[in-house]
């Protein structure tokens, strides 16, 4: 009924007319009353029909019933529940049609109430109190459409204010991704162009090792193929790192507090939980021996970052609770999980977290690093308390089925690797 208006209101208008039809056959033959039932029919016709486009044309479909009904009343012609007609055009004109329209109209009511009684040849004697019954009638009809008129006004409101705010949140979040993905292609950009430039500097030194040789074991030498590929790749290289440089300079452009210190990697988590732990979140780290020395520097800066967000997020939202860090491979994956004990029930939910209010879009800038390498994002609260954190980012394998970089039980004292195995930190532990 509601998705079909028209329908409901011609329902309502056939369940109006069949009483007064009833009624006006029955009295006609009967014999019994007064007046004419032909008029008084049509009269209950005219006032009970427009009620099926009372919502298209409020207006209208009053006036018309109004008028019938002061005919009827006038001339004495009032058939069963002819009156419920007008009564119900008059409501509908105080829910859909302003409140100027609505007093209008009960004006209009009040004098033809007044006007109907004093011409009817039924009422011989004016009194007032013929008045009270209609006058009630009406102004609490006119009451309760313009209260449904306020409240739906009122609902229409805050649906607005809702769309308008999913609207600004779908926006700030799209900002805060695009910002994102504009970090990750920096970070990532001097990740490319070392190797590029490692490329370029090898391809011409071996190129001019090459001509050398040659020059040694032959009077006139002439170029030979591999000469020719190795100053292709040397040349290709540096136009790939000319174009790299480039596209920096669009993504940093406009941008004046650019960081300009090493990216850095997971063999610096020792220092990021020194820092937590400085800002007063106990932090207890373990790095398992399976997780490779040497990591591609793309996967090795996101998981220090998703860390480092994650680890921002208990220090912001669960008032630096005690939370503990686990890096591990399991089945060719990086998986990080961060887990802190959290303040319970007061822990925001993730929407809050990435709400334009709250300052920060840390879950959408670790799902879009992860989503760079097409891994796995799972967050929410855990069973034991406080809130988890897992990202898995998938690792590539060696023609010997390790994963990349190898193990850190063959080369435990890697260069640059400043972390142990595992760095336990004033806190209790638990289990995730």
């Amino acid at each position: 009924m509601h998705d079909h208006p028209t329908m409901a209101d011609g329902l309502l208008a056939v369940a109006l007319l069949i009483p007064v039809a009833t009624t006006a056959i029955v009295a006609t033959a009967t014999e019994r009353g007064s007046g004419n039932r032909t008029i008084g029919l049509l009269v209950g016709l005219c006032c009970t029909l427009p009620i099926a486009w009372r919502r298209r044309d409020p207006v209208t479909v009053f006036a018309v019933t109004g008028v019938a009904v002061f005919v009827g009343i006038a001339t004495g012609n009032v058939v069963g529940p002819s009156p419920l007609g007008p009564m119900i055009a008059l409501y509908t004109v105080a829910a859909w049609c302003d409140r100027r329209r609505s007093l209008s109209a009960v004006g209009v009511s009040f004098v033809g109430i007044v006007i109907a009684v004093v011409v009817a040849p039924r009422f011989a004697q004016f009194n007032i109190k013929l008045l009270l019954a209609p006058a009630a009638f009406v102004t609490v009809t006119w009451l309760i459409g313009d209260n449904v008129r306020v409240r739906r006004a009122y609902v229409a409101q805050l649906e607005a204010r809702a769309e308008q705010l999913e609207r600004e949140q779908a926006t700030e979040a799209q900002r805060a991704r695009d910002g994102e993905r504009t970090r990750i292609a920096r970070e990532l950009h001097d990740v490319v162009a070392h190797h590029v430039s490692v490329i370029a500097v090898q391809a011409g030194a071996a190129r001019m090792v090459a001509e050398q040789e040659g020059r040694d074991h032959a009077s006139s030498p002439s170029p030979s193929m591999s000469d020719d590929m190795l100053a292709s790749i040397e040349s290709t290289a540096r136009q790939a790192l000319a174009e790299l440089r480039r596209l920096l300079g669009v993504l940093r452009k406009g941008d004046d507090d650019l960081d300009r210190a090493p990216q850095p990697g997971l063999h610096q988590l020792n220092a990021l939980v020194e820092q937590m732990r400085d800002a007063g979140t106990a932090v207890d780290l373990e790095i398992d021996d399976s997780v490779p020395v040497a990591l591609p520097p793309g996967v090795d800066l996101s998981a220090y970052r998703i860390i480092q967000e994650a680890l921002t997020n208990v220090l912001k939202h669960a008032n630096g609770a005690a939370t503990r860090v686990v890096v591990r491979v399991d089945q060719g994956d990086l998986e990080l999980t961060v887990h802190d004990t959290g303040p319970g029930p007061v822990w925001p939910r993730a929407a809050d977290r990435t709400s334009p209010g709250s300052g920060g879009h840390g879950l959408v800038g670790m799902g879009e690093r992860v989503a760079l390498f097409g891994g796995q994002l799972s967050h929410g609260p855990s069973r034991s308390g406080g809130y988890d954190v897992v990202a898995r980012i998938p690792l590539g394998t060696d023609p010997d089925g390790e994963p990349v970089g190898g193990s850190n039980r063959e080369d435990p004292d890697a260069v640059g690797r400043d972390r142990a195995h595992h760095v336990r930190g004033p806190t209790t532990r638990f289990d995730l």
